[in-house]
């Protein structure tokens, strides 16, 4: 039994110690002074709509990732200027990559961009809070859904973790806030759910999102399908020219579903202005597969794109003012 965690452990970039430390950490309710670099990135002074992925593997995917495809990722990343990577820490393999992810952001310390702030998702226990916090990340996210978010806030608060509450009901909100959690994100809708109607319920949770809190919205990134299915890296010419392709300027074959959700996201205005953010979950699940790659960094440039209030969706505009 021991030897399969330590072995764990080892492979995953985990330290021991540091765990056992932060397990202490939470069970004293210590409470340190917390930076705010997450917040600030999520709500960026410029007033610009800030964009991150989550980076979350499929449950059984136990591959390596090679070092140099992981590396030119984390690097592409970093330039493509997403603001904050979220990532499942709670795989084996979601530890492992989340080890490497901050080494390499790490290593762009003083240069510009420099390193893209990661949170982690995922956490069920206090012990995946302290893992979590080994592995270097600076936030972590809590689902309100689950019975012990409110322990969850504060362990990740007695490590010095900005806590990311996801909610999904106007009683989450209460919760998140007098937990102490500093942002919060609005559940994405499910996938019967049309966009307009998206909105709106994003709409009825920021409301009641206090003015000091950062609020972004949640995105489901699969929800026209998975990336195999749904996005190809390239479109034959010969489609364009057939009408096939209503996009002129495709060079991509891929579903508009999850542009039209983010879309109408941009457009929630509550009495204290839009989201400060969006998270595209579940955007990017193996930086070894190519189509996996493309569609995390077509989707972060798409969502990053000023121009974006109006995708073009073959039958027409959506949102245009």
């Amino acid at each position: 039994g021991g030897l399969g965690v330590d072995v764990i452990l080892a492979s995953t970039g985990l330290d021991e110690a540091s765990v056992a430390k932060n397990m202490e950490l939470i069970a004293s309710g210590a409470s340190p002074k917390l930076s705010n670099k997450v917040a600030k990135c999520l709500k960026k002074n410029s007033g610009q709509m800030s964009v991150a992925l989550e980076y979350k593997r499929a449950v059984g995917d136990e591959e390596e990732v090679y070092h140099v495809d992981f590396r030119r990722y984390s690097v592409k990343v970093r330039e493509s200027k997403l603001d904050v990577l979220f990532i499942d820490t709670t795989s084996p393999m979601g530890m492992q990559d989340c080890a490497s992810f901050v080494a390499e952001q790490a290593s762009a310390k003083g240069s510009f961009p420099g390193p893209v702030p990661i949170v982690s998702t995922g956490a069920k226990t206090t012990l995946d809070v302290a893992q979590a916090k080994a592995l270097g990340c600076q936030g972590i996210m809590v689902g309100f859904s689950g019975e012990n978010a409110q322990e969850l806030v504060k362990a990740g608060l007695s490590v010095g973790l900005e806590v990311v509450a996801l909610v999904a009901t106007v009683a989450q909100v209460e919760a998140a806030v007098a937990a102490g959690a500093s942002i919060v994100c609005t559940a994405p809708s499910l996938k019967d759910v049309e966009p307009a109607q998206a909105a709106q319920a994003a709409l009825a949770l920021k409301e009641k999102i206090p003015v000091g809190i950062v609020a972004v919205a949640g995105l489901d990134a699969h929800i026209g399908g998975p990336p195999a299915e749904v996005f190809s890296p390239q479109v034959e010419l010969m489609q364009i020219e057939l009408g096939l392709v209503k996009d002129k300027d495709a060079n991509n074959n891929f579903s508009q579903k999850v542009l039209n959700y983010a879309a109408a996201l941009k457009e929630v205005k509550s009495d204290s202005g839009p989201f400060s953010g969006m998270i595209a979950l579940t955007a990017v699940q193996n930086s070894g597969l190519r189509v996996e790659r493309n569609y995390g960094t077509w989707l972060l440039e798409k969502l990053l794109s000023k121009k974006s209030a109006s995708f073009n969706i073959g039958e027409g505009t959506l949102g245009l003012s």
